[in-house]
């Protein structure tokens, strides 16, 4: 999934808490929807390392807990307990978005992702071996546009249900 539909979702997420009672200072509301970005900054490193930027340790849910305990500990002090947990959701909501896309996939509804995204239970469960995909490059685009349709869409229904709550609340 790109950006937009990671910050849709978390937009999402944040809205649903709130309705629910949740009261979330701004610190925690946008270290949130940095987290729901964050772990794609591995995409550089995997360039340089020739990997696919699911193959590295940010792209677990070991990777997305020490990430967030270094928020935690950067940021703890200005942040509720439920901002705290609001944030490690971001993290893992990040990763389960990532991982539609082979069950897209899987449903034939799509024809990129035809392997799981992410590793799980690393790391007890190596990384497969994927070849590099150069995602920093126009051209990954037009392929994810063309043969990623449904992840496009979900995208799309996920950032206009994130506007609509913004203008609703």
């Amino acid at each position: 999934m790109l950006p937009p539909g990671h910050l849709g979702a978390t937009l999402i997420l944040i809205k649903t808490a709130e309705a629910g009672g949740g009261r979330f200072s701004l610190t925690e509301i946008v270290l949130t929807l940095a987290a729901s970005l964050v772990l794609d900054l591995d995409l550089l490193p995997a360039q340089w390392l020739k990997k696919n930027h699911h193959d590295l340790i940010s792209h677990t849910p070991l990777g997305a807990f020490i990430l967030w305990l270094i928020l935690i500990a950067l940021y703890g002090n200005h942040l509720s307990l439920s901002g705290q947990l609001l944030i490690l959701a971001s993290f893992f909501l990040h990763l389960v978005l990532d991982e539609v896309g082979f069950w897209l996939c899987r449903l034939k509804l799509q024809g990129i992702s035809r392997e799981p995204q992410i590793t799980w239970l690393y790391p007890r469960v190596k990384f497969p071996r994927r070849k590099n995909q150069e995602i920093l490059k126009p051209s990954f685009l037009k392929d994810y546009f063309q043969k990623a349709k449904a992840n496009v869409v979900s995208e799309m229904i996920l950032s206009l249900m994130a506007l609509l709550m913004l203008w609703l609340t």
